[in-house]
């Protein structure tokens, strides 16, 4: 229906398609974003005989162009290998080109390297359709100074600082002289794989040849500075970019607070937050301010995080996930009233004011990760009361737990003997088809023991055998060994006194598994006596 759809809208517009009204449509489908339509009229006109005349690389090239405007890089692809299959639309240098900086930007790296190897053949004149324009004609598309700065710039997502000096070496190789992009694209992978002397060592050569770095390049090199604690030489180098005339740089700005921030020098960072706000190429405040709360609490600097948030309540209104790093960094240090406050803020919609200026509102909603944030606050400041009904909140809105973000949460809970919410706990914890998650029952199970409560142990059994998880020796030993091992001798053979009196339902097999497993490791339990 769609193509029906389609051949009656193009015969509607009752115009004679030339080569140049198909490249127009092409174009102006593109500025619209509307990639998809202008890969059916390119297919729809060259499938026609009458529009042979139509059929030429200009569209295919165009086509390639808009493809690469809108970020797909799949379909650019394939309609590269679809000319690739005619002799009439086989691709040029141009296509080449296109086709290689949106491989190149969405660091499709394996695809790219094996276009290039293929062009480099002559192709067999069987497989492609169409008559020889050219006697002279042979196929052999060789890669130049644009296709190699694609392979560097696809090299970055992967840090694979190898395959952009391995660009590098076959520019030079070739004859190829490398150019200011090569250069800033090669710092940048390198700064990215952590590369930081190879790194300086191309900016060198990049200054022995007379090369002008742009702000992406001074960007990657204070970052680079920045992961080596060279804050100095940072700060520096900022100076030295502006008197060369870069002053719109609000990337470089932003990674020289970020590197203030690592070193803990977060009253500098918010001078340079100064200044990126008289720019034009800004980000918007709470994203600053929030990479820079980011940059402090990696860097352990905590107290630094602290303040830039309470500065940052006076410039602009934190979002959902500003305040789900200041919950967690509060509970993670024990200062539960503040986490508390921003948690309340949060459910009522916003902050308490403590802006001097408006600058729009910013409505707040808790998220899963508010939910998870409070939650790891009262597990660590032990606020078991809250803990509940941060939990029960938490599951009438909807959200769910996660066996690898909140297990770590049973143990504290089973200590302080919060059993009740252990079970509720437990009974949401599971895989997406309904079954229990064997990892929940490991730690359990192992906390189960190190405490000295055999009984939970014994019904937790019970509880992960009646709904017919199947556990194999090994997960056994893995579960018991690490717990016994700790244990004295006397709490191991009342541990094991309590599991084989008890009326089990989990089978001598099991059985049979944990006293092998007591069997091997009796050996260390001795040494738990001395």
């Amino acid at each position: 229906m769609r193509q029906i759809f389609l051949s009656r809208l193009m015969h509607s517009a009752r115009l004679k398609w030339t080569e140049g009204r198909l490249l127009r449509l092409v174009q102006l489908l593109g500025y619209k974003g509307n990639w998809r339509r202008a890969i059916q009229v390119v297919h729809w006109v060259h499938c026609r005989e009458h529009f042979k005349h139509c059929k030429s690389r200009h569209v295919y090239t165009t086509l390639l162009d808009v493809l690469g405007k809108c970020w797909r890089p799949v379909e650019a692809l394939n309609m590269f290998n679809v000319m690739r299959e005619d002799f009439s639309t086989y691709p040029d240098m141009a296509a080449y080109h296109s086709i290689a900086v949106t491989l190149g930007q969405a660091g499709h790296l394996t695809e790219l390297l094996g276009l290039i190897e293929a062009l480099q053949v002559r192709p067999k004149k069987d497989s492609i359709k169409g008559t020889r324009r050219r006697f002279d004609w042979n196929g052999l598309l060789y890669p130049d100074i644009v296709v190699y700065n694609a392979v560097i710039n696809a090299c970055g997502p992967h840090h694979q600082w190898q395959g952009a000096m391995w660009a590098m070496q076959q520019m030079q190789a070739r004859g190829i002289a490398p150019n200011s992009a090569s250069f800033g694209l090669s710092i940048e992978v390198m700064v990215k794989s952590g590369q930081v002397g190879s790194a300086w060592k191309l900016y060198e050569r990049m200054e022995r040849g007379g090369f002008l770095p742009n702000a992406l390049t001074f960007k990657a090199l204070v970052e680079a500075l920045g992961k080596a604690g060279e804050a100095d030489k940072a700060v520096e180098m900022v100076e030295d970019m502006r008197q060369r005339g870069f002053v719109d740089c609000a990337g470089v700005y932003y990674a020289l607070a970020c590197t203030l921030c690592t070193v803990g020098r977060w009253s500098e960072a918010l001078l340079q937050v100064e200044r990126l706000e008289m720019l034009s190429s800004k980000k918007p405040a709470v994203v600053t301010y929030t990479g820079l709360i980011r940059a402090c609490e990696k860097a352990g600097h905590w107290n630094g995080a602290i303040a830039i948030f309470r500065q940052m309540q006076y410039v602009c209104t934190p979002n959902v996930g500003t305040c789900n790093i200041m919950i967690s960094l509060y509970g993670r240090h024990r200062m539960f009233e503040d986490a508390l406050e921003i948690f309340e803020g949060v459910k009522k919609g916003r902050l308490a004011r403590k802006k001097m200026y408006e600058e729009g509102t910013c409505s707040l909603t808790p998220d899963e990760f508010t939910y998870e944030s409070m939650l790891g606050a009262c597990t660590v400041c032990e606020q078991w009361v809250y803990f509940h009904e941060v939990f029960q909140e938490m599951v009438r809105n909807g959200f769910g737990l996660h066996c690898q973000r909140h297990s770590w949460m049973i143990a504290p809970l089973l200590k302080a003997g919060q059993m009740h919410i252990v079970k509720r706990m437990v009974g949401c914890l599971k895989n997406t088809d309904g079954t229990p998650d064997v990892n929940v029952y490991r730690v359990l199970l192992a906390s189960c023991c190190t405490l000295g409560q055999h009984g939970e142990v014994v019904s937790y059994l019970n509880d992960l055998l009646q709904q017919g998880v199947a556990v194999s020796s090994e997960e056994w030993a893995t579960i018991f060994r690490a717990a016994l091992e700790k244990l004295p001798v006397a709490d191991v053979e009342s541990f094991m006194s309590t599991l084989t009196k008890s009326d089990n339902t989990y089978g001598d097999m099991v059985l049979k598994d944990i006293l092998s497993t007591h069997s091997s490791c009796e050996g260390q339990f001795s040494m738990n006596t001395a």
